[in-house]
């Protein structure tokens, strides 16, 4: 019995050392071409990235989007792109001859062969002779790969095969760039755009010697014990010129290969855009939103979320010049809805449109006075009493955001007229049911984003234009939504309402039916549209932020231009009864006497400034000045206007100076001029030595 079990002993050690002979005698024999594997572009086509990303304006990332049920894989990666010391580490770790052989390196195969007889002898693993060429082969066709514990003859004279054919249609550079990219390392992370980033938290491009050397080692056993890879990467280093010491290698091996390989956290910094626009595994878009805005955006729309009291929100901010959307983000929560894009029929939102109109129209003024609770039908009188009533101007009921303005508006408008001067500023808005002006106006529903564009075109002179979002495809689309004299009143109109040396034009509305308060403002540079939830605090927290989104933006100007375009012209006006002050107005030319409104109790009545001081036919004896013959007269008008100056004489004199202006013996003529030059009023005086 003992010498049979030692026969049988020995013919079981016996058998790994003849097929490693074998191995090595039948691929020296019988290694011929093959076909069957991809073309190398074919191959890097194949192997887009599994996320889906959001490029800003500039290039930077904003959003990544998993789409790729397979699981997530980073972008391949050119070799021209890599440290140089990524592929010398690989070569020196697996392939030392890669650039002399053709696909199989005999010299190794010789080695390996002798070698094995050794290993199998004493029970040892058996070591391999693979090339880089023979591992890309073995990557690209899962038949061609060596399981463990079955390296046939066969498969190590087919991985061979293939090499061959591979070494014959790919170049050298090609086989090791796809080698990089496809080979695995530790943790299932596969090639080195992953590894890199999942090891050491970096590109492929800022890999030092160090970290190359650690990946090389991996190869062999991507999941091996720490101290086995740092022995192995220090055992390669002694083959590459100028590599680190082992203790430097160790320093960056321990800590990496210590914890988990994780790829890096996605960036997720638009995520409503992203799910709006991304659709598919490996797509990649660059849209108009800035990345450091959109962040900036970002933050304020969470902060204000988080304050007490304030509802969700949702921001969207345009560049007027443009027509660029800079900034979209749909809620704090990048998992909730879009709330730029929730369609809200907004009571008031659309006032300062439908103000415009009226004014090109030449319906109303700025000044015409409205009985504003009777034609809004607001019942706010005792039981069995007529509703109590209050007059303001246009300009007023816009400032205080009056409920009833838009049932005027609408009534003043006409719904056909309303409903198709709101197309133009791009609302979906249906045609009313009768042909009638009668039928009161319903507003549309209307998103975030309708309603920042609407009032860009209000800003920004009257014009409407499709907006931009995706990089280099900007619609060119534009239209004339309203007269530039127009556009400019109304925009006045809703500036006059704010305070601060920022002044954005602001109006704001309340959703029907709902709790969401959405606010729309813009000044020269940026218009920002936001919706806020919680009631009254809501409405706080809206208006707040939209003065935030554009308090901060770089190099901001005045909110409106400094001179009225032509066509528009600046008058004092005031009431009888007196219930607004007496102010300076703009009006469309024209329109200074329109005593259009919708008050049956008040007229608004054009003041034109006089001459207080000095009185028409008036002698003034004054002192003479500095030994000279001759006085300082210092004149009133009333009404105080602004733009107004004083001509003595036919020469304009500064109406900033406060000590008057001389006058010589004599008689004078003094003249008040209006903003455009015109004469307001006119005395003549004369002026006597005591």
């Amino acid at each position: 019995m003992r010498p049979a079990r030692r026969y049988g002993c020995r013919c079981v050690r016996l058998r790994p050392v003849l097929a490693a002979v074998l191995t090595g005698a039948a691929l020296a024999a019988r290694v011929a071409g093959a076909g069957g594997l991809p073309a190398f572009e074919e191959l890097r086509a194949s192997q887009a990235p599994s996320d889906s990303v959001l490029l800003d304006r500039n290039g930077a990332t904003l959003s990544e989007v998993e789409l790729d049920p397979r699981g997530r894989r980073l972008g391949w990666v050119p070799l021209a792109e890599l440290s140089p010391a990524v592929p010398a580490a690989l070569l020196a770790a697996e392939d030392r001859r890669f650039l002399e052989h053709a696909g199989v390196d005999w010299q190794a195969l010789a080695g390996a062969m002798w070698d094995n007889l050794r290993r199998a002898a004493e029970g040892r693993r058996l070591r391999g002779a693979s090339t880089l060429s023979m591992q890309v082969a073995a990557l690209l066709d899962p038949a061609l790969r060596l399981r463990a514990g079955s390296r046939t003859l066969a498969q190590k004279w087919d991985q061979a095969r293939a090499a061959q054919e591979l070494e014959r249609t790919w170049t050298k550079s090609q086989i090791l760039e796809a080698y990089v990219n496809l080979a695995t390392f530790r943790g299932g992370l596969r090639g080195v755009h992953e590894a890199a980033q999942g090891l050491f938290g970096r590109h492929p491009a800022e890999l030092g010697a160090a970290e190359s050397l650690v990946l090389g080692a991996l190869l062999r056993g991507p999941d091996a014990a720490p101290e086995v890879v740092v022995r192995r990467a220090c055992a390669v280093a002694a083959s590459v010129a100028a590599a680190p010491r082992c203790a430097a290698i160790r320093d960056i091996a321990m800590p990496a290969l210590s914890r988990p390989a994780r790829l890096p956290p996605r960036r997720n910094d638009a995520p409503h855009l992203a799910r709006l626009l991304l659709h598919g595994p490996g797509e990649q878009l660059t849209v108009t939103v800035d990345a450091a805005t959109q962040r900036q955006l970002r933050d304020l729309v969470t902060a204000a979320t988080d304050s007490a009291g304030a509802g969700a929100l949702a921001a969207v901010l345009l560049d007027n010049a443009s027509g660029d959307v800079l900034g979209w983000v749909g809620a704090a929560d990048p998992d909730a809805a879009d709330g730029v894009l929730r369609p809200r029929v907004v009571d008031g939102a659309l006032d300062p449109l439908l103000a415009a109109v009226a004014l090109e129209l030449r319906l109303l003024t700025a000044a015409s006075p409205l009985d504003l609770a009777r034609v809004g039908g607001e019942e706010t009188g005792a039981a069995g009493a007529p509703p109590a009533m209050r007059t303001a101007s246009l300009r007023q009921a816009l400032v205080e955001e009056a409920p009833e303005l838009s049932g005027i508006l609408g009534r003043v408008n006409g719904a056909a007229i309303s409903a198709e001067r709101l197309r133009l500023f791009g609302f979906d808005v249906a045609p009313p049911t009768q042909a009638s002006p009668g039928p009161a106006f319903e507003p549309p529903a209307v998103t975030l984003v309708e309603l920042a564009n609407a009032y860009r075109a209000l800003g920004g002179g009257g014009e409407w234009r499709a907006l931009g979002l995706l990089r280099g495809t900007a619609a060119t689309e534009r239209r004339r939504a309203l007269h530039a004299e127009a556009a400019f009143v109304a925009a006045d109109m809703l500036v006059a309402r704010m305070a601060g040396n920022d002044r954005p034009a602001l109006h704001c509305g309340v959703e029907r039916g709902g709790t969401d308060a959405v606010c729309a403002a813009f000044n020269e540079r940026y218009t920002v549209a936001v919706a806020a939830g919680a009631g009254a605090s809501g409405r706080a927290s809206a208006e707040a932020l939209a003065r935030r989104v554009l308090h901060p933006m770089p190099e901001l100007p005045p909110a409106m231009p400094a001179r009225a375009p032509a066509g528009v012209t600046a008058r004092m006006v005031g009431y009888d009864p007196p219930v607004e002050g007496t102010r300076r107005e703009w009006f469309l030319a024209g329109t200074e006497t329109l005593q259009a409104g919708l008050s049956e109790t008040t007229r608004a009545v054009v003041v034109s400034p006089r001459i207080q001081y000095p009185a028409d036919g008036e002698v003034l004896a004054l002192p003479s000045i500095g030994g000279r013959e001759a006085g300082r007269v210092v004149p009133r008008a009333g009404p105080e206007a602004g733009g107004t100056q004083w001509r003595l004489d036919g020469a304009v004199v500064s109406s900033a100076q406060r000590r008057g202006f001389a006058a010589t013996p004599g008689r004078h003529r003094l003249e008040l001029l209006g903003s455009s030059g015109e004469v307001l009023d006119a005395v003549r005086f004369e002026v006597v030595l005591p």
